[in-house]
């Protein structure tokens, strides 16, 4: 019934309920058996009493408003390490995704929470691209398609922030509460997404960021979402464990678990390296954007002892990184500028993941300025995670370089009375 809810003026409610609790009517006309006995004269005289015309009433969300008959396409990834003949697909198939895009965003909001709801189809897409998008680091590479991918880029925003939108007008709209339910039952937008979007869109779209914040990482969901950030943090623990094992060497009887990379080959592999210093770049960077996004992410990962595995395994993986590239003379010097590219992006971000959990205790000792008790246990905090890192050379001699540790506690020394002295046990 979608080209229904295409009429104007079709979507009427004058009591200004919530969407799932209005009923929409929709007539029906329906041809009338005929005997087969009548004769041709008969039916045209009798034309008009030939049908049953019907009003009935629906439920605002059913799957009854959407049409069936819609074609959806995945989002085509495209590989900036390969041709650019080997990308041929990304523009005529990435045409035809973005239209999908404009058609969601064209429906009213009624017709936009039916397709949402009730086709599955539209979950699977929009993944589609959150799972597999351009990273900001290989922009450079799309040339004539980066017109094309930034279209798709701010209409995937959009579709999410009017996901995350209670009340279009007056008359189209529904509760919070309803809202985050019906994204929980029909499993329209997971944790697992989430973490992807916050990734995709933090430093460019701070509204849908916010919107994500207020909703899913308030107080008033936080027994959702700590079990949630635990999972997160687990899985990210059990990546660097891999990762490390792969490049430093597994521990005996250690339990080797698949991840997004091939295992290490036997004979040197310059493209294996560049899957390795690329997913570790991700990886960082996702959990970077979970850490300065908002403050249960720092707590939840501190609690599984998440920033001194960053520490332990910077000082590891990196180094045996540069000493598997150095001196060698037959990586294409293409593949070894990005290598090298990404090793540094790489750093840079778990420097920076690591520094989201400093500012995030100097900040809680600043505020509880006055309560001495509080202060003192966040003050541990602080200096427990910078002590563990000075064991790290490599790692707090980069970190250093970027957050210089004398002024944090030169700042520090301005609100915590005792802090000399526990600056000389260092």
């Amino acid at each position: 019934m979608d080209y229904i809810c295409q009429q104007q003026n079709f979507f009427q409610n004058p009591n200004k309920l919530p969407l799932n609790e209005l009923h929409l009517e929709v007539k029906t006309v329906k041809r009338k058996k005929l005997p087969n006995d009548q004769n041709i004269e008969e039916i045209k005289n009798t034309a008009s009493k030939n049908y049953d015309v019907r009003i009935e009433k629906k439920p605002a969300l059913h799957s009854d408003w959407i049409q069936k008959e819609h074609s959806y396409h995945k989002y085509q990834p495209y590989y900036s390490e390969v041709a650019e003949e080997e990308n041929e697909l990304y523009a005529s198939s990435n045409k035809l995704f973005l239209e999908n895009l404009q058609f969601l965003l064209q429906c009213s909001y009624h017709q936009f929470w039916n397709y949402i709801i009730f086709e599955p189809r539209i979950k699977m897409i929009l993944r589609s691209f959150i799972f597999n998008p351009v990273h900001m680091y290989e922009l450079k590479y799309l040339g004539k398609h980066l017109e094309l991918y930034n279209d798709i880029y701010t209409d995937i925003a959009t579709i999410y922030s009017r996901i995350l939108t209670c009340k279009e007008s007056n008359v189209e709209f529904m509760s919070e509460d309803t809202m985050l339910k019906l994204l929980e039952t029909h499993k329209i937008i997971t944790y697992t997404d989430l973490v992807n979007i916050i990734m995709l869109y933090s430093k460019t779209n701070l509204g849908l960021i916010t919107k994500i914040h207020d909703l899913f990482f308030s107080n008033r969901q936080s027994s959702k979402y700590t079990k949630e950030l635990v999972k997160i943090f687990n899985h990210f623990l059990l990546v660097f464990e891999m990762i490390g094992g792969q490049i430093c060497g597994f521990q005996t009887n250690s339990v080797i678990i698949p991840i997004g990379i091939r295992s290490r080959p036997s004979i040197f592999d310059p493209y294996w390296l560049e899957e390795v210093a690329t997913f570790l770049l991700d990886t960082a960077a996702t959990l970077n954007a979970l850490m300065s996004f908002c403050s249960p992410s720092v707590e939840s990962a501190y609690s599984l002892g998440l920033p001194y595995r960053l520490t332990y395994l910077y000082n590891s993986i990196y180094p045996a990184l540069y000493e598997m590239m150095q001196d060698r003379v037959d990586v294409p010097p293409d593949l070894k500028r990005r290598i090298l590219d990404h090793i540094a992006m790489g750093r840079s971000e778990f420097v920076n993941s690591f520094h989201a959990f400093v500012t995030h205790f100097i900040d809680d000792i600043i505020q509880s300025l006055g309560d001495n008790k509080k202060q003192d246990s966040y003050l541990e905090r602080y200096l427990s995670l910078i002590s563990a890192a000075l064991e790290d050379e490599v790692f707090i001699t980069d970190y250093h370089h970027s957050h210089q540790i004398d002024v944090q506690l030169q700042t520090l020394s301005d609100f915590h009375p005792q802090m000399y002295p526990l600056i000389l046990m260092l």
